[in-house]
């Protein structure tokens, strides 16, 4: 559970918004969608954003999980919704799906192709615009749980394997291609607990994406770590992104 009283996120916790903004902008503070998500048994389990005291504004990510989940964890993987929030002027609350694994305690974001997001404007926000957003998640989380039975289903040899792993690496490291040719692949490939062993997309999708996100995996011959992903928009679309590609390399298999 993530306890606003020692989050340490300043936008999280927000009661005004940017000073750069207008007066004609309607702030809505990010704890008010919590205490609403609340009340339809969501509850906040954490949260991604910066911890400069100065960045009251800044995007941040927080991620629920129902209290059913919660109190009964017997899925190894569990729905959870994830929102995006601003206080800019530049953002609207925008829910994505989003996936958490109990074995590795790594939470995945759904790609827009099999989830579109779903956005809340801070003007003439609601409750019942909260509500039916979470309606309309519900209403498709069995379209999602079918996309992830369906890469469970598809076995990778090693060629598509390491193909995977290449195309993952070109995504983190979009900017610096030459940092991705000094990542040793068949590393990156490989589980860090016996659960992750299989060899079907969804087992390799979420091997890259925990090593990716995270920075857990070394960088050329002096083993330098790479850096986890701070970035809550880095962070959404390399997650999307990947899951974009996990689809695209089960078709060639």
């Amino acid at each position: 559970m993530l306890d606003l009283q020692t989050c340490n996120i300043p936008a999280v916790l927000a009661q005004e918004p940017s000073k750069e903004v207008s007066g004609r902008y309607s702030f809505i503070p990010t704890t008010r969608l919590i205490d609403d998500l609340k009340t339809m048994d969501w509850l906040p389990v954490g949260a991604k954003g910066s911890t400069r005291a100065h960045d009251v504004a800044a995007r941040h990510m927080i991620r629920f999980r129902s209290r059913e989940h919660l109190e009964s964890p017997v899925q190894a993987v569990c729905p959870e919704l994830v929102v995006i929030n601003a206080h800019n002027g530049l953002c609207s609350f925008n829910l994505k799906a989003g996936l958490f694994r109990l074995v590795c305690s790594n939470g995945m974001i759904v790609s827009e192709a099999v989830f579109a997001s779903i956005k809340i404007r801070h003007i003439n926000y609601t409750y019942e615009a909260v509500r039916d957003a979470v309606f309309q998640y519900a209403a498709q989380m069995p379209q999602i749980t079918q996309k992830v039975h369906e890469l469970q289903a598809i076995r990778l040899d090693e060629t598509l394997k390491t193909t995977f792993a290449r195309q993952a690496l070109a995504l983190r490291f979009e900017d610096r291609p030459d940092a991705a040719q000094l990542v040793d692949v068949q590393s990156l490939l490989r589980p860090m607990r016996t659960a992750d062993t299989g060899q079907d997309v969804w087992s390799v999708l979420n091997v890259l994406q925990e090593k990716l996100i995270n920075g857990k995996f070394v960088i050329g011959d002096k083993k330098r770590q790479a850096r986890s992903i701070q970035n809550v928009q880095r962070t959404v679309s390399l997650n999307q992104r990947l899951f974009d590609l996990a689809v695209s390399i089960g078709k060639l298999a």
